[in-house]
Parts: structure tokens; C-alpha cells; sequence
């Protein structure tokens, strides 16, 4: 809500949400399904982001300038585009490591990442 008026309505299926983020500009909203399906929606004209979203994931973050959007999937950190819904990088990460939550650098764009159970 902005001016305490209803900005837009995202209508979708039912689900249970885990999770639900809005980008640092307002123009994104990420929600986290169960079952770690990642939907997001452009605020302007509510169309989806990602043709397919994106699968078993972990700590969705938006960067500072809300063009990215930085997840954390079986076997490797991602980042994708949110004007083209496309991945931009892959990093591998390390083996069995679960990725508990993940933080752009708002100066450098440079990536952090938090892990659960591993050494790293």
C-alpha cells in the first residue's frame, strides 16, 4: 500500500507461503512456496518474472538497485536478471552445504553467503 491505497492485487492459486519479499524500489514482489518455488511478480502490470520459476530454493534476495535477484539452489548460488527473468551467474558451493541466507554488497554488487552445517 502507498498513500494507504492498494498498489496492485497479485491473484494466484492458493498455497502455503514461506516466505514474501518486496524489492528495495517496490517494483518486485518474490514469494517463497512451499516446496521452495520461488514466484516473482512486477508490481507495475503484475506479470510473472520467470516463465518457469525457479525450484528448491533457498534465501531470495533482492539487490540493493532491484535489478537481481540472488537464490541459493541444490548445489549452487544464482543470480538472475529481473528484467529478463534470465540467470546471469552460476557459483558452485560447497558440497551439502545448505545455504541459510545470502546478502548483496549495496557498493560493490559482491556476493555473501551464510551456510548452515558445513565448514565454510
Amino acid at each position: 500500500m502507498v498513500d494507504d491505497r492498494e498498489v496492485r492485487c497479485l491473484r494466484t492459486a492458493p498455497t502455503r507461503t514461506r516466505l514474501l519479499r518486496v524489492s528495495p524500489d517496490g517494483c518486485y514482489v518474490a514469494r517463497l512456496e512451499t516446496g521452495e518455488k520461488l514466484r516473482v511478480w512486477r508490481v507495475g502490470d503484475g506479470a510473472e518474472v520467470f516463465q518457469e520459476p525457479p525450484a528448491r530454493v533457498r534465501g531470495p534476495v533482492f539487490s540493493s538497485d532491484s535489478r537481481h535477484l540472488l537464490v541459493g539452489q541444490p548445489g549452487a548460488i544464482v543470480r538472475f536478471d529481473l528484467t529478463t527473468g534470465r540467470e546471469v551467474n552460476r557459483w558452485p558451493r560447497p558440497e551439502r552445504a545448505r545455504v541459510r541466507s545470502l546478502a548483496f554488497d549495496p557498493d560493490t554488487g559482491g556476493v555473501a553467503v551464510c551456510y548452515a552445517d558445513a565448514e565454510t
